[in-house]
């Protein structure tokens, strides 16, 4: 539909791909921060994110097994007050969740210094180029590595 209405243009299809878990407020070095995505089997979690498409990072944690107590869904490019804190955390404790996920996304938008009753993990993606593998190279080439020409 793209180039239907873009001729030419270049169309790179891909896919997110969940890695692992990373603790919040961890260096990601650190290996024991770092919990492997079976570590979601069975844990009763709390989810927050400030996503365009909330449901699908849900859908990635339920499909890894975890049991979804309780979810808080901010607009995309949420920024956080500690008051969201405040009504995520209540949320965990009232709903005895082991821990609290949310997105890569969200996670760099929070003080990493934050007081956690609940742990907050999040959930660390890596993109899968579906289509157009060429087309990508070929622009971060010219975003990237463009020659400085003096006019």
């Amino acid at each position: 539909m793209i180039q239907r209405h873009n001729p030419g243009v270049d169309v790179i299809e891909c896919s997110h791909q969940p890695q692992y878990l990373q603790k919040l407020g961890e260096p990601p070095e650190t290996a024991e921060t770092r919990q492997p995505l079976e570590f979601l089997e069975g844990k009763r979690v709390g989810a927050f994110s400030g996503i365009a498409t909330p449901e699908s990072f849900e859908k990635f944690i339920r499909d890894l097994g975890a049991d979804i107590a309780y979810t808080r869904r901010y607009l995309d490019h949420y920024r956080f007050e500690s008051s969201d804190f405040v009504d995520i955390f209540r949320a965990g404790l009232e709903h005895k969740v082991d821990m609290i996920v949310t997105t890569e996304k969200d996670a760099v938008r929070i003080d990493s210094d934050l007081p956690c009753p609940v742990p907050i993990y999040y959930l660390r993606l890596e993109i899968d180029i579906i289509s157009g593998a060429d087309d990508f190279d070929e622009a971060v080439k010219r975003l990237c590595f463009a020659e400085t020409r003096p006019q």
